[in-house]
């Protein structure tokens, strides 16, 4: 399995559950890589880290990470 689940909504049109699944990613900055180069930019995004058990919070890319 790999470690970070990438979950990616707008704020007037959140699918979701599994609906705003954007990828799994074996590490931080190659799901950072992906969100950079997204060809449809989410407003936020969410991600499980499935090592330590944690959820990390992206306000918006600009914003940089918070967690």
């Amino acid at each position: 399995m790999k470690r970070y689940f990438l979950f990616g909504f707008d704020e007037y049109y959140p699918a979701g559950g599994m609906n705003d699944f954007k990828g799994d990613f074996v590490d931080f900055n190659e799901m950072f890589d992906f969100i950079k180069n997204e060809e449809c930019q989410s407003d936020y995004y969410e991600a499980f880290d499935t090592k330590e058990n944690i959820r990390l919070y992206y306000d918006e890319l600009k914003k940089g990470f918070v967690q």
